[in-house]
């Protein structure tokens, strides 16, 4: 949960302006990681001294959405965080199926490390070990993912990573990088 407290991204879809945001946050990341889990889709963690630290969810090209699972976390947003915070959601998520040139792509959905511990090389450990695992399942795939934080677009760019597009709403602005 910490490594999310200043996300952009989810400030902007759970409304983090409005009483509640934490909340909102950690049940969002909770319905998250369980639509994960139910979906057999992968995760890497990293831990340090039995606590996790950091974090990357990440969904192959090759791996299709499960309807019913879906529609759960949906619900569960909806019930959790509010119907305003999943229409945020389900907009971010058109605009980012709607570009063909990604539509094809794995996708880096989080990654996320403790703030205390960043700087300290577990996001860049974290980030290749994701690109491992999904070069190893698609070799020859693009692999996207967004940010809002124009700060980690260098560390991004270090590893391959190339802008491929900008996306601007009031209140938030997305980079759009993919690496072959």
């Amino acid at each position: 949960d910490a490594a999310f407290e200043q996300d952009p991204i989810l400030a902007w879809c759970l409304f983090a302006e409005n009483w509640g945001f934490d909340e909102r946050r950690t049940n969002y990341l909770r319905s998250y990681l369980r639509y994960h889990h139910d979906a057999l889709m992968p995760a890497l963690g990293a831990w340090r001294s039995g606590d996790l630290v950091a974090v990357s969810y990440f969904a192959p090209a090759s791996r299709a959405e499960s309807s019913g699972n879906f529609a759960e976390l949906g619900h569960q947003i909806a019930s959790t965080c509010g119907e305003l915070s999943l229409r945020r959601i389900d907009l971010l998520r058109e605009s980012s199926g709607s570009n063909s040139s990604v539509a094809n792509s794995s996708w880096i959905e989080f990654i996320g490390v403790s703030p205390m511990l960043q700087g300290e090389g577990i996001g860049s450990t974290l980030l290749n070990a994701t690109l491992a695992h999904l070069r190893e399942i698609e070799p020859s795939g693009m692999i996207s993912l967004e940010t809002a934080e124009s700060r980690n677009i260098p560390f991004y760019e270090r590893h391959g990573f190339a802008i491929k597009g900008r996306i601007d709403r009031p209140g938030l602005t997305q980079y759009r990088l993919s690496i072959s």
